[in-house]
This record gives structure tokens, sequence and C-alpha cells, in this order.
């Protein structure tokens, strides 16, 4: 890989933009679905975790390992970013708030995307050795409590 691009922020440059195409057009579909937001995030976060869970230490956490370089911060950043706000309209469509006006939408999802890179890095940390799947269900657990608690949120049952 890294010989077809002429410098580390030129690669991770490119899978921020495809991942944030994908995720792009994965929101839309199940938006236009009528699939709550906190249905998909969960099923995003969870299909993601496994697949670390599966591939440890495989070519799946090569944008992860790039997103270790400092020099990079700012194209993971706003991918992270990219994230919050296909979220926010998201929430904001489905509870009919102008996320313009009124900030909630955003705060969820911040929290929800935040949660996700959290339980991460708590997995990277401890080396790659505990579940992933579990740990990201355990904090979509919280995140959905805190949520919903101040939003009505559909619940997945």
């Amino acid at each position: 890989l890294f010989t077809h691009f002429a410098s580390k922020r030129d690669l991770a440059a490119s899978l921020a933009i495809s991942a944030g195409e994908r995720f792009q057009k994965v929101v839309e579909e199940q938006r236009a679905a009528g699939v709550p937001v906190l249905q998909f995030w969960r099923s995003q976060v969870m299909r993601i975790a496994r697949a670390y869970d599966r591939d440890a230490d495989g070519q799946i956490n090569l944008s992860r390992a790039l997103a270790d370089e400092p020099d990079l911060l700012p194209i993971w950043s706003a991918q992270q970013q990219l994230q919050v706000d296909l979220l926010t309209d998201y929430i904001a469509d489905e509870l009919g708030l102008d996320a313009q006006a009124d900030g909630r939408p955003e705060m969820a999802a911040a929290m929800l995307v935040a949660g996700g890179r959290m339980a991460f890095d708590r997995w990277v940390a401890r080396g790659r050795g505990d579940d992933l799947a579990a740990e990201n269900e355990r904090l979509l657990a919280a995140a959905q409590a805190v949520l919903t608690q101040g939003l009505p949120l559909i619940t997945a049952d």
C-alpha cells in the first residue's frame, strides 16, 4: 500500500475519504429506510468491533495504526467530525429537531462517536486481548441510557 501513495498523509487521507463516503451512503440508506438512529449506530459499531476482534493484528488495523501518527491527527479528527455531523442530522431528523437551533442532537452524536473511540482505545491499551464487541456493547448500553433520558430516541428492543 505504501508504494501507491507519496506519503502516510496521502494514504490516510485516501482511507478517510473512502471510509467517509461509505459511512455517508450507509447513513442515507438507513435513514431512508426509517431505521432508528440508536439501532443503526449499534449495528455499525458492533459490526466493526466484531471485525476488529476477528482480525486483531491484520490489515483492518492499518487505519488505526496510522491514526496514532501525530501529524495525521487532522485527518482523523475530520473523519470523526464527519461521523458526528452525519449522526447529528440523523438524530435531528428522527426527533424532528432543528440541529442549528438545538444542540442536543450534536451532543448525542458526539457522545456516540466518542464512545466508540473510547472502547477501541481501551481495547488497544489492554493489548487487544479483551472482547472489543463486549466493551462496545457495555458502552453503548450506558450511552443509550443517558441519551434516552434527555431525548426521545427510539431504542432497539
